[in-house]
């Protein structure tokens, strides 16, 4: 076993550092996968439900993980989790609400809560990437099918090149960045645990949970398996006019219904990013290189690459273009998606390596989870 992680008393497994476990290494600082510390790690806490990992103390005391179980004398709640989560926004963000901004999280919270706590349905990350998120990628070709006459030579090649990488796995990975904290205590959140613990949302309290999962730390109604803002969405829209009339977005956060249409918003707002990617790179004159650096790449580097910018892009889109625009130029004996990781500043480098191990650890995750998981 992984040192520190774990020791056998009677037969189970208890945590010594539940720390230790939950920043397990899951791969090198270059992406090489460190496959017996994965196995692992999955073995520990694939067995587990989240009630199990609460009574086995396989949890850090951390509000992100805790705060949504809801707990009461031990137990796990759900819809107290859910009213919990709003409430703590509410008390971060106090003093920048207005009275209207903190009904309409008043509101949100009343809806949700009912909404986990009257729905039975319960899903898994599986069945949600092979229905809502494979349909948005469907969503995303028709949207840049009907974009490309807009595109002109190098762009267009650019533009095809990336629509091409985002995959479902690729869009989740996205969404687990937004949903599940990078780091605690300075070290890197294992992929392994972010995937068990979003699928267990998905198992245990549902898809209503996962739409209706607050951003707390942000001031704005944000919600969502991607976490998006009207800032957001009005971006995002612009791209709506590409896509199937069933398919097309609302104007605000506050009229997302449906997990499909986070997804939907998460691929127009995507390509927005992307197609600003290109033209930034063309005005520095640094989209051929970056497209020769780019074609390079072997296709599971390419995505990783794609996952970690696109999740970069959604907080702080100007800077990952100005970045990646610098390191086309850069660090030319590096693969490009190295180079970009290596001019990042502190902060965008933490959603990229949060993006790229949940996108590279996806490939592996049903396989660990059919070999320890419970249902």
């Amino acid at each position: 076993m992984v040192p520190g992680l774990w020791m056998p008393v009677r037969g189970d497994r208890v945590s010594r550092d539940p720390y230790a476990l939950w920043t397990t290494d899951a791969f090198t600082s270059t992406f090489g996968a460190l496959e017996e510390p994965q196995r692992q790690a999955a073995e520990i806490l694939f067995s587990h439900s989240f009630q199990e990992a609460v009574a086995d103390g396989l949890f850090p005391e951390e509000p992100d993980l805790l705060i949504p179980l809801g707990l009461r004398d031990g137990e796990v709640d759900f819809g107290r989790g859910m009213r919990a989560m709003w409430d703590d926004k509410l008390r971060r963000n106090a003093r920048r609400l207005s009275r209207s901004q903190r009904a309409q999280i008043v509101r949100l919270q009343t809806k949700y809560v009912e909404a986990v706590e009257a729905s039975d349905l319960r899903i898994t990350l599986r069945s949600f990437r092979e229905l809502q998120v494979a349909r948005g990628i469907e969503v995303l070709g028709a949207v840049h099918a009907a974009k490309r006459k807009d595109y002109r030579g190098r762009a267009l090649r650019f533009m095809d090149d990336v629509v091409e990488a985002i995959t479902p796995n690729v869009l989740l990975a996205y969404s687990v960045q937004e949903l599940l904290p990078p780091r605690f205590r300075g070290k890197t959140v294992t992929p392994v645990a972010k995937l068990w613990y979003y699928d267990r949302m998905l198992k245990e309290a549902g898809p209503a949970f996962l739409a209706g999962f607050p951003a707390r730390y942000d001031a704005l109604i944000s919600f969502g398996p991607f976490q998006f803002t009207d800032i957001a969405m009005v971006e995002a829209r612009e791209r709506n006019r590409y896509a199937p009339v069933a398919q097309r977005i609302p104007k605000q956060v506050t009229g997302l219904r449906t997990l499909q249409q986070h997804v939907n918003t998460a691929v127009l707002f995507a390509h927005i990013n992307w197609g600003r990617m290109a033209r930034q790179l063309s005005s520095d004159g640094q989209l051929t290189r970056f497209i020769n650096r780019y074609e390079a790449l072997p296709k599971t580097d390419r995505q990783l690459l794609v996952a970690g910018l696109t999740a970069c892009m959604h907080h702080r889109p100007g800077t990952a273009r100005r970045v990646a625009s610098r390191a086309a130029g850069r660090l030319r004996n590096r693969p490009l998606h190295l180079a970009v990781l290596e001019t990042l500043g502190p902060q965008l480098t933490k959603y990229f390596i949060s993006a790229g191990e949940a996108y590279l650890y996806l490939k592996v995750f049903h396989t660990h989870d059919e070999a320890f998981g419970v249902r």
